[in-house]
């Protein structure tokens, strides 16, 4: 199975061929190492920002952008930490820091991170998507999940209370306000020197 770097090799090679220019000169003129293409013919590993300025000379499709996105879609995807996943995938627990800032790994690190997010995706994604699930089913708080249940209202509903001349006299009733002591019309009407057909007038 042929390599990033075999893909890249084999890209150039074509190029050269059809357009008749010398390795050094594509080299100097895409990356400004008149090296770069001796290096990578003889069988080395280049890194992902050179490969790219190599492809984007030659009228190809970088490899860079596409590599960080899937990065970034498998770190979203499955909630993975940052430095578990570089530690795991790169040995490197900075690595997508790194990567994040501009570094650039070479194309058997991208091959090898590639690899391992193809091979490990579906061991993160179940118990991600087990993890929501369970999240959903929770009660909110306060809340009974038993559908028979009926929450009590926080107000207690009483019943009206009774006219004046059928409550017992001095009788105690318990407000939110506290206790109030509720006088007949006629105690009442003794309280303030009046007389009860006089108070009945001065009620609204």
């Amino acid at each position: 199975m042929a390599t990033l770097d075999d893909l890249v090799r084999q890209a150039v090679e074509a190029y050269l061929s059809g357009s008749q220019m010398s390795e050094r000169k594509l080299g100097a003129f895409a990356v400004g190492d008149p090296l770069m293409v001796p290096r990578l013919k003889a069988g080395g590993s280049i890194r992902l920002d050179k490969a790219d300025q190599l492809l984007c000379y030659m009228g190809q499709v970088p490899i860079g952008p596409g590599f960080v996105s899937e990065v970034e879609a498998f770190l979203s995807d499955t909630g993975i930490g940052d430095r578990r996943f570089g530690s795991d995938a790169a040995g490197d627990p900075l690595f997508v820091r790194k990567l994040r800032s501009g570094a650039s790994p070479l194309l058997s690190i991208v091959e090898q991170v590639q690899a391992w997010m193809r091979a490990n995706r579906s061991a993160f994604e179940p118990a991600s998507a087990a993890q929501d699930q369970d999240d959903g089913q929770q009660s909110l708080p306060g809340r009974s999940s038993d559908p028979d249940h009926h929450e009590e209202s926080a107000e207690v509903l009483t019943d009206p209370p009774p006219p004046d001349d059928v409550r017992p006299r001095g009788t105690t009733v318990y407000t939110k306000d506290g206790p109030q002591v509720i006088l007949t019309t006629r105690e009442a009407a003794a309280l303030l020197t009046l007389s009860p057909s006089m108070l009945q007038r001065y009620r609204v």
